[in-house]
């Protein structure tokens, strides 16, 4: 999960607002993503990091 590494090592540099926001949609987008894979929300969103 590229993106959502990324997304944690982003989240965790100072962003500003607008980069925090954009850093939450990709967990979220990551998150989403597994579910249409087959996955239960639950364990999706522990893998995506939200």
């Amino acid at each position: 999960m590229h993106a959502a590494e990324a997304a944690h090592r982003a989240r965790t540099q100072d962003l500003g607002f607008s980069g925090a926001i954009v850093a939450s949609q990709i967990f979220i987008v990551v998150g989403e993503l597994l579910q249409a894979s087959g996955l239960i929300k639950d364990e999706a969103d522990r893998m995506a990091g939200v």
